[in-house]
């Protein structure tokens, strides 16, 4: 038995053909998770307990690091504020001609499986292929901004704790 957890290929249809034809016999299981405990927990484990980990450790510039954990939840953004920056990047996603949409048609249109589902999403009127990976989620602005959407919320609140890259 081998596992596999890429779910950012599920919604491209020509997969599970190539997949089918390449590897006879697997069985494809996808498993959906309701969304809003899956940010959460990406929240809690992206953001919330690495950034107490170096709050503790005293890695943050003038941040005490012998504080008890309840000091340092002043310093960390919420989990509100972090969605709210998401639902507003999403929106910049899926507006019509957006980069990630032009994006999208640009990475893809060549390939076969694309061309088909572009022609069949124009004459069905549907809306198009979105490259939510490489520009709504993919972007990191800098060392400190590791998301792009994060950069607003980021510039509103700066005495908020930003993890740093190495």
């Amino acid at each position: 038995m081998t596992g596999e957890a890429s779910p950012g290929y599920i919604p491209y249809p020509e997969v599970a053909n190539m997949v089918a034809r390449r590897l006879p016999g697997p069985r494809i299981i996808a498993a959906g998770r309701e969304p809003l405990d899956r940010a959460y927990s990406s929240y809690r484990y992206n953001y919330v307990n690495p950034t107490m980990d170096l709050l503790r450790k005293g890695r943050i510039s003038g941040i005490n690091g012998s504080l008890p954990d309840e000091e340092y939840e002043q310093y960390l953004f919420s989990f509100e504020d972090m969605m709210k920056a998401e639902l507003v990047a999403l929106r910049e996603c899926f507006a019509p001609n957006s980069t990630a949409i032009l994006e999208a048609r640009h990475k893809w249109e060549k390939e076969p499986w694309a061309r088909d589902e572009y022609d069949r999403r124009d004459r069905e009127g549907l809306p198009s292929l979105i490259d939510l990976d490489g520009f709504c989620y993919g972007q990191r602005l800098n060392r400190t901004v590791l998301r792009r959407q994060w950069a607003g919320i980021m510039a509103k609140h700066p005495e908020k704790v930003r993890r740093r890259l190495p």
